[in-house]
């Protein structure tokens, strides 16, 4: 008798759980929208001959510097904008686990004993039983599309910790290479004094021999003064970056070998292909981002669209009283119950309107976002092309001036040993060939960085993030 009863409580629970699950869904289907862009960046003609797709290019292997990849490996474990932006993602998950979880029923099992005072006697009472706590049959897919909802919201989530640890990827590498770039303007700073000291020695000794006027020596030592003045700049420059890369990593810094090769492109960061701009749809965490909040957005409306449906639910028991501990289970003492309710919404003063009203709106600023998104990035990508593509041409233009103001020096040396100039020609054709070096390193630090740039536009490679503390 007992065992009967309790698998028609188990049968009927399963079949209900199994219709439960089977429920429709009243949320729209999604239907991604069009692209707001154009179908080719402006500048990608000079792109096509590349070989290096981002999809291809992990951080690790993107950037080749070693002292590089240990500051952004050391960023990406202790940096607190992204230890918050992990923690955001554990909650979302959190939630989703949570909406996961109404799908089933819960049970409570129970258990006790009392004595009771009959008047006569006194009597023990003995109770076992399980319960089926008031469980709602999704049969319009109320719960099923909660459940959607949080994890679309989750899965923004993640590719949000994407985004974060993509920005500072980017962060570090932009301030490492201008850590480079302020270490060999220093070095060519104090190349520049050493030169101007040697030119104001030479025109004190004329000055003293009467050989020059004072207004021309003070204008060797007025030059003097402002190439130690731009040497100070640096290294106030020098410290800047130094203390950015420290709370970007969020511990002190390793030790860094000093860099004074900077303009000879020692720092390798490969060109990339940018491919369509369809491809960012994939590769952007912020588009994947809002692409699930938009698909969220969805599921809320089907949400929103059951408050006007009758709402089932279930309360079920099954247990045994009795005197005597050993009668407890007999099967003559078994007792079970099914409960269901059904609460149709009559009136709710425009609630459940109002309600479904606000998730369709949602839905429109959430598309709107997302096309919004989508643009961004386009505009992004075009720009870091552009910036890119003048970076390499005047890196170029600045490569072919070095190449000729040293070619002159030479000329000049040549001639001064030979005695037919003065040391001061010489040493302005020294003047000016570090200024080109300075134009050099300049116009390198622009290229690396529009790489930085670009590699950080078109989402960094496909395994470029990793999330740490995913399960």
């Amino acid at each position: 008798m007992s065992s009967h009863k309790i698998g028609i409580f188990l049968n009927l629970s399963l079949a209900l759980v199994l219709t439960s699950l089977g429920g429709c869904s009243l949320a729209p289907k999604y239907q991604q929208p069009k692209l707001p862009i154009d179908s080719h960046y402006a500048t990608s003609h000079w792109q096509q001959n590349k070989k290096l797709p981002t999809a291809t290019m992990d951080w690790n292997n993107y950037f080749q510097d070693p002292q590089l990849r240990q500051l952004i490996t050391m960023a990406l474990s202790h940096n607190r904008d992204l230890k918050i932006a992990l923690l955001n993602l554990e909650q979302a998950r959190a939630v989703h686990n949570i909406q996961f979880a109404e799908l089933f029923p819960r049970a409570n099992l129970s258990a006790g004993n009392g004595r009771i005072n009959s008047g006569t006697a006194i009597e023990n009472n003995y109770q076992v039983g399980v319960s089926l706590l008031s469980w709602e049959l999704d049969f319009w897919g109320r719960i099923k599309n909660l459940k959607e909802a949080a994890l679309e919201n989750y899965l923004a989530s993640a590719a949000a910790s994407r985004a974060m640890q993509l920005s500072i990827i980017a962060q570090v590498a932009n301030n490492y290479i201008a850590l480079r770039e302020s270490e060999a303007t220093l070095a060519l700073a104090k190349k520049n004094i050493v030169n101007r000291r040697k030119h104001l020695d030479i025109l004190t000794k004329q000055f003293q021999a009467g050989t020059i006027s004072k207004i021309t020596l003070a204008n060797s030592q007025q030059s003097l003064a402002d190439a130690s003045i731009d040497l100070t700049n640096v290294e106030e420059q020098l410290a800047k970056h130094r203390h950015a890369l420290t709370l970007l990593v969020g511990a002190a810094l390793p030790p860094l070998a000093t860099n004074a090769t900077f303009g000879k492109e020692n720092i390798i960061l490969h060109d990339l292909w940018a491919g369509l701009p369809s491809d960012l749809l994939t590769k952007r965490p912020d588009i994947i981002a809002s692409e699930h909040q938009l698909k969220a957005a969805g599921a809320n409306i089907g949400v929103a669209r059951v408050a006007f449906l009758p709402k089932i639910s279930l309360t079920s028991m099954w247990g045994s009283t009795s005197k005597e501990l050993d009668q407890l289970l007999d099967g003559d003492k078994i007792q079970w119950l099914f409960s269901p309710q059904v609460s149709l919404p009559i009136f709710n003063a425009g609630h459940s309107y109002n309600s479904l009203k606000v998730a369709k709106i949602k839905q429109k600023i959430a598309i709107a976002n997302y096309e919004k998104t989508i643009q961004k990035a386009f505009r992004e990508v075009s720009d870091a092309l552009a910036n890119h593509r003048n970076a390499r041409e005047s890196l170029g233009l600045q490569k072919q001036k070095l190449k000729t103001i040293r070619e002159q020096e030479k000329l000049t040396a040549l001639r001064y040993h030979a005695g037919s100039i003065s040391q001061l020609e010489l040493l302005a054709a020294k003047k000016d060939t570090i200024a080109a070096e300075q134009q050099l390193v300049t116009a390198h630090g622009k290229l690396l960085a529009s790489r930085v740039h670009l590699y950080a536009a078109l989402g960094g490679g496909e395994q470029n993030i990793i999330i740490h503390g995913n399960r």
